[in-house]
């Protein structure tokens, strides 16, 4: 009994590190701008212009700063996951 549950343990920290993994590979930028909110795919990114103080991508519509990272929501998800790993 002992060790099936160790191992289902073992398979859903495997299963919680893989897809962490996952979301932390940046898949493109979104503007914070909460007006604007524009999302750009790293692809697109490259048609961009960028700051050169900062050397940062701007958006192609307000000219603010681009974040990596699809969505604000990732984050929350990949907390999530970390807060759950902490706790077995």
């Amino acid at each position: 009994m002992v060790d099936s549950c160790r191992l289902k343990l073992y398979q859903v920290r495997r299963y919680l590190k893989g897809e962490e993994e996952d979301k932390t590979k940046v898949e493109g930028y979104f503007c914070p701008n909460e007006d604007c909110g524009k999302t750009y795919t790293a692809l697109e990114s490259t048609d961009l212009e960028v700051d050169e103080e900062t050397f940062m991508f701007l958006c192609g519509v307000c000219d603010t700063t681009l974040q990596d990272g699809n969505t604000k929501a990732d984050d929350k998800e990949t907390q999530k996951h970390k807060e759950m790993l902490k706790r077995q």
